[in-house]
């Protein structure tokens, strides 16, 4: 028997491997913390081969929700669309290199190389199938059942079998779109303070704390799941990539983002 010891001082990390294992049917079980590493967590995943391989995890893994918050980073840094180009922002390499990490993931995900045509505007929705939408139908079942009455119920639902035998990916871009202009729209608002330090006059006070009042009362657990619905329809397949495959195969900017950000802000 192979056995895979897996540690990572991220839990995330953890529920991955976790979906991973489970996905190939591969045993596992949890693996109690040795004194020495106190804040890493073990988990080992058992195969069939007769050795012992250590596998550490600090590598950042990429997933459909790192791309969507690079994604929110890149508009919230680069707000006009005509500039969704490496021309445009070459000399500045904050958004530049979250362009080129968007264009690599794009590939990476299948998605397209046009950030605003094939993503943005949900044109990479037509080369998937119904099977890909199963979390947008679960959830448009979920709200056909509290919102309406029987008889309503029941022409929803033919509606909805209707939609999902649809060759026309059409129908799903409005979700996709209208959810996708949602969640730039309400990061903005959770933002709209990041930048801000300290505020010693009173005016500059007040408007923070007001500003933080509306950014703190937004239900974050709905942005949430609005976020998770945008991401099964990126990857309904639940992939994930490494930085170093990603920088191998796809043209990842092998770059320290962090300490460029410092160095610019």
């Amino acid at each position: 028997m192979r056995t895979f010891i897996l540690q990572s001082s991220n839990e995330q990390d953890l529920e991955l491997l976790l979906k991973i294992a489970n996905r190939l049917e591969i045993n596992y079980e949890e693996v109690e913390e040795p004194e020495n590493q106190e804040k890493d967590s073990l988990l080992k995943i058992l195969d069939s081969e007769e050795d012992t391989t250590t596998i550490d995890l600090s590598e950042k893994i990429y997933t459909a929700k790192d791309f969507l918050e690079i994604y929110l980073e890149f508009v919230d840094l680069v707000p006009k669309q005509s500039e969704w180009n490496e021309e445009a922002i070459s000399s500045n390499p904050p958004r530049l290199y979250r362009f080129q990490q968007l264009k690599s993931l794009m590939k990476a995900f299948e998605i397209g190389d046009d950030l605003l045509r094939d993503f943005k505007e949900g044109e990479f929705l037509n080369k998937k199938d119904s099977l890909d939408f199963s979390l947008l139908y679960q959830d448009v079942e979920i709200y056909i059942k509290n919102n309406h009455s029987e008889e309503g119920k029941k022409y929803l639902r033919e509606e909805l079998t209707r939609d999902k035998n649809t060759k026309s990916a059409f129908l799903k871009m409005l979700p996709f779109t209208k959810f996708l202009e949602v969640i730039e729209r309400v990061n903005y608002i959770l933002q709209i303070n990041s930048g801000v330090l300290a505020a010693g006059r009173l005016l500059a006070l007040y408007s923070i704390t007001r500003a933080s009042e509306l950014a703190n009362s937004i239900d974050k657990e709905k942005m949430n799941h609005l976020k998770n619905i945008v991401c099964s329809m990126i990857d309904p397949q639940e992939k994930s990539f490494s930085r170093k495959l990603l920088i191998e195969n796809y043209n990842f900017p092998d770059v320290d983002l962090e300490a460029i950000d410092i160095e610019w802000w």
